[in-house]
């Protein structure tokens, strides 16, 4: 019997409350040295939403799985927007707490025209791109 799940988290992470303090030193941004009075970093979100259907047989379970995101990340100015595109699969081999789980899921992370976190090099902007790849292999005892 099949089985469909669905996710989705929204999160913030409050970077204007980060910085750096040297003894007897003002607060500064750790990204440009500049003082965090006067230009603290950026409050950023991140947004992800995923599925999951779940083919569950006599002997073995496969998942496909699916899913998008939206994330800031902190940046000199204002925050880099990165997106991604996430899909996966695997099987199990046996049943209960002795099974093997093997597991792969592929992420393709893109953002345009970002800023990053090189204060010498203000004004410069880049394109990324980036293919990860991850495998599993779980036995349970």
């Amino acid at each position: 019997m099949p089985e469909f799940y669905t996710t989705l988290d929204v999160s913030q992470t409050w970077w204007s409350d980060f910085s750096f303090k040297a003894e007897r030193e003002n607060r500064i941004n750790p990204l440009d040295g500049s003082l965090h009075a006067d230009n603290p970093l950026k409050d950023t979100w991140a947004v992800c939403a995923g599925m999951e259907y779940l083919f569950v047989f006599s002997k073995t379970e496969i998942p496909l799985r699916g899913g998008l995101a939206w994330e800031q990340r902190p940046a000199v100015g204002n925050p880099d927007d990165y997106y991604s595109l996430s899909a996966g699969s695997g099987f199990s081999v046996g049943k209960g707490p002795g099974k093997t789980i093997v597991d792969i899921a592929y992420i393709l992370t893109h953002a345009s025209d970002i800023q990053g976190i090189v204060p010498e090099q203000s004004g410069l902007h880049s394109d990324v791109t980036e293919h990860q790849v991850f495998v599993s292999c779980i036995k349970r005892f």
